[in-house]
């Protein structure tokens, strides 16, 4: 046997073998006390015990170690509440889809043991979950990150049961169904952006989400789809399925030749516009142009808060389009009805 090929601890682990071989075949016996050791730890450990249990040996320093460990988390607590994120450094993102579709999620009872697995699988590979030893802090917080993430794939089942509930039409016309019902309100935000661009201002609007939509709205639009365009009546292409040809001006019944697009960017602008609570669907919605929200910067994030809804990758941007004379008519009537004159409001 080339001896030197080998690496050094390949020639040591031999030579123990061929040791213990020696003296078996001379028909002696070893008696010194076997000591387990951390880096012969998995494999003394598969030798002996089921991977799914936790290790007896006594003289392991991690098995010492986690036989002696305390949970200082209350499961109820972890899954009714965030209130373990300060502690943990974790960002309370996950709170919104708590309060959303509320929690009946009940944790294992064994959730100590589910959370601190002595082993993991790395592929086909079965290595030491180094998460099963360390102060009791951490340990705490491994714990709380499992309950978090069987939590959260208790809401996302739910998520996804809202979503496949709404299959017989698509989200977008389902959308743009909604809207078209409350088009007033639609109107009305189209001509507080056309009046805030003319004068700079516009008052009544105080939240971020309104002041967003003013700049959402735009002008010279030309529509793709007859799925975004909320006028009665729309004709799409005679070549190309849902591809926009036409609208008519619900006012005039004449071709409508200026579009005003109202850009969707969450949820929370949705909801402004359409004046009234939104169906549970459409909660939690992202413009995909908005991207990810991540929390770089954690250590480890909360699974109940990096979950997102399933609509997310849509435009449910809308549009609605007038005739030049139907405009003019439309802004003339909000105009009065506001009472506003020279950018300012009339004290008539």
């Amino acid at each position: 046997m080339d001896f030197e090929s080998l690496e050094p601890d390949e020639a040591f682990s031999l030579m123990v073998h061929m040791y213990l071989v020696k003296t078996k075949y001379e028909g002696k016996e070893v008696d010194q006390e076997p000591i387990y050791i951390n880096s012969l730890m998995r494999d003394n450990y598969l030798a002996e015990h089921d991977p799914a249990a936790l290790s007896e040996a006594e003289k392991s320093e991690i098995f010492a170690w986690n036989q002696t460990y305390k949970c200082g988390i209350d499961p109820k607590v972890a899954v009714s509440t965030s209130e373990y994120n300060d502690r943990f450094g974790m960002d309370h993102l996950g709170d919104f889809w708590m309060n959303l579709y509320g929690s009946d999620y009940v944790p294992d009872a064994d959730y100590v043991q589910s959370a601190l697995r002595p082993f993991e699988y790395r592929g086909k590979d079965l290595w030491l979950y180094a998460e099963c030893i360390g102060p009791a802090e951490r340990m705490d917080r491994e714990v709380y990150r499992v309950i978090r993430k069987h939590l959260a794939e208790d809401i996302d089942r739910k998520i996804q049961s809202e979503y496949r509930s709404h299959q017989n039409e698509s989200i977008k016309v389902f959308w743009q169904r909604l809207l078209r019902s409350r088009k007033e309100r639609v109107l009305d935000w189209i001509c507080k952006a056309e009046y805030a661009k003319k004068h700079l201002w516009i008052p009544g609007i105080d939240n971020a989400a309104e002041k967003n939509i003013l700049e959402h709205i735009a002008g010279k639009y030309k529509p793709k789809k007859v799925d975004e365009v909320l006028n009665r009546n729309v004709s799409e292409s005679l070549t190309r399925k849902g591809v926009f040809s036409e609208a008519i001006d619900d006012l005039t019944g004449t071709k409508c030749t200026i579009f005003y697009q109202i850009r969707f960017e969450d949820w929370k602008e949705m909801e402004a516009v359409y004046g009234e609570d939104l169906p549970l669907v459409l909660k939690g919605y992202r413009s995909p142009r908005l991207g990810k929200s991540d929390s770089l910067d954690a250590e480890v994030t909360d699974a109940v808060g990096d979950l997102v809804s399933p609509i997310n990758g849509q435009d449910l941007s809308m549009c609605l389009g007038f005739s030049k004379n139907g405009f003019k008519a439309v802004y003339k009537d909000w105009l009065n009805e506001h009472g506003y004159a020279d950018g300012r409001r009339s004290t008539r």
